[in-house]
């Protein structure tokens, strides 16, 4: 060992001779060869331990990567000189392509169960197909990025990262324009892709694949800022106008997947994919999936049906002749699929238009409505029909009736009196609907719903409004 002011080490003999430090916080020790390379060495904790940890000189930074009981010296040198080469390769490339770096984060996530269903999925439609190099033959999320794919991570600068996520909010807004939805502006789905990238990179930084995440300069730029919340509940004195077209112009299909959704709280995802082994026309419930979000007991869930559902949805689909023996709603122009979206028929400008016979909610009433607006909306009548409950509504939208239902000791009597206590809350919100469809409702009713509009959790969503209408989830 040398006696300069700065310990020198050449083994790790020498390194654990080194006295750790009592006037101050770490001393910082370095290898005799090779500069780079240094242990920082704690001041001992109270039970007498002391705390090692390798590091290696990046310019001014002294980057940690491991303690001493963690790794051999040995490894921590070939580390170090690594991390030090590539630090002086000034930009060389990481080994993995983005490709390879989401393989890798996908697997240890699901392996960890740090995702859910609902997550990999939203996270998914921004990948690429595997094999597949036609654009037009991907979905028109998994292009986004394709720039990007097969790049080594050192090659994913800011400035390529920010150039692919401006191109992509600007083909969202060219292709909603197109199809008359100028109102969105890409910016919710920008924000999911944003943090999507950042999420990977940052697994990158903690395994030292990278030094600095590059997708960290344009945090402050917007790129993964959430809007903010915005009221998505129907406007009380739209209901009556709604009610109507919804009765008189929307194809039935149409009609009972966005009924579901109102009168149930679910999101058009689990409409679009409801079976009908789901469903107990007998008990009149349904199950609810386990990976539906906000069902943090991932485990099946029975949930009631209000009584309006049952005698104007279920029980007339399930004595039709035709009825698919799968789906519970099927597709009037795809025989044999379900039907999975409203978005065309809420806010499209139809080719009748132009004879004069325009059919969408938008161009009939001027109303314009997201299909993620139902649940608000239906979270609005739920909330104001049972006296402001703020309980109900919370269970109403997750679809989890009581937290002690996760005990195995609760009695089959105790779960029939939750779903039917939450079934009168419900049959209360359709009474209130179609109260407000049909007669009106008084000023101090108004009042309230439009009152609850403006309420977090009931007529505002900030999680839906960060998402906006492309969110993949359940």
């Amino acid at each position: 060992m040398s006696s300069m002011k700065t310990p020198i080490f050449r083994t790790l003999a020498d390194l654990e001779a080194i006295p750790p430090p009592t006037d101050k916080p770490a001393i910082y020790a370095r290898h005799e060869s090779e500069p780079w390379f240094g242990c920082c060495i704690m001041r001992p904790k109270k039970n007498g331990d002391v705390t090692r940890q390798y590091f290696v000189r990046l310019g001014d930074e002294r980057k940690r990567f491991a303690h001493t009981a963690e790794m051999s010296f040995t490894e921590a040198r070939k580390e170090a000189k690594r991390l030090h080469a590539e630090y002086e390769a000034e930009g060389k490339p990481a080994t993995y392509t983005l490709r390879q770096l989401w393989q890798i984060v996908r697997k240890e996530k699901l392996r960890a169960g740090a995702w859910s269903e609902t997550t990999l999925e939203n996270y998914e439609r921004f990948v690429p197909p595997e094999g597949e190099r036609d654009p037009q033959k991907m979905p028109t999320t998994a292009t986004y990025i394709l720039g990007l794919w097969d790049l080594k991570l050192g090659q994913c600068t800011t400035e390529k990262l920010q150039s692919v996520l401006d191109q992509a909010e600007e083909e969202i807004q060219r292709r909603h324009a197109r199809r008359k939805r100028s109102r969105y502006t890409g910016r919710a789905t920008i924000t999911s892709l944003g943090r999507w990238l950042h999420m990977m990179f940052e697994y990158a930084v903690k395994e030292n694949w990278l030094r600095k995440n590059p997708m960290s300069p344009l945090s402050n730029k917007g790129y993964m800022q959430a809007g903010e919340p915005r009221a998505v509940a129907l406007r009380s004195d739209d209901i009556p106008a709604f009610w109507s077209w919804l009765h008189s112009r929307a194809h039935p299909a149409a009609r009972d997947f966005i009924l579901v959704c109102l009168f149930m709280g679910l999101r058009r995802s689990v409409v679009a994919n409801l079976k009908w082994e789901q469903i107990d026309i007998r008990r009149r419930t349904m199950l609810v999936p386990p990976n539906v979000r906000g069902n943090k007991r991932r485990k099946w869930v029975v949930f009631p049906i209000p009584d309006y559902l049952m005698e104007h949805v279920f029980l007339p689909r399930w004595n039709a002749p035709d009825r698919h023996p799968v789906w519970v709603i099927e597709s009037n122009k795809r025989p044999g699929e379900p039907y999975t979206s409203v978005r065309t028929l809420l806010s499209g400008e139809s080719k009748a238009k132009k004879r004069g016979k325009a059919f969408s909610l938008l161009e009939r009433t001027g109303i314009s409505l997201s299909p993620h607006a139902f649940r608000r909306t239906g979270a609005t009548w739920v909330f104001t029909a049972n006296g402001g409950n703020m309980l109900i509504t919370k269970r109403f939208l997750s679809h989890v009736l009581h937290s002690s239902l996760v005990r195995e000791a609760v009695t089959t009597g105790y779960v029939v009196t939750e779903i039917e206590q939450m079934r009168e809350a419900m049959n209360k919100a359709v009474d209130f609907a179609l109260k407000a469809a049909t007669q009106g409702l008084t000023e101090d009713a108004r009042a309230a719903y439009d009152q609850a509009r403006e309420i977090e959790g009931v007529g505002i969503d900030t999680r839906e409004a960060r998402g906006g209408s492309d969110k993949a989830a359940a």
